[in-house]
């Protein structure tokens, strides 16, 4: 099995991933933006496939508790 790909594809900066999202404009401000334009219906679900930290599936999840 090959070994999986880091956040930002060097391990040693996988620490700074948060860091470097909000650095360059897509941190908690941006996050917010984007669940708010989500439309989640209630039959809906939202799935993080296991893109970054999960910091925009927390933000969605913040804007809609039961999906």
């Amino acid at each position: 099995m090959d070994k999986p790909i880091t956040a930002l594809s060097f391990e040693f900066l996988t620490p700074f991933f948060d860091f470097l999202s909000n650095t360059f404009g897509f941190g908690k401000k941006f996050n917010a933006l984007v669940a708010n334009l989500l439309k989640i219906k209630s039959d809906e679900r939202l799935v993080d496939v296991g893109f970054g930290t999960g910091s925009l599936l927390i933000a969605a999840e913040s804007k809609y508790p039961k999906y």
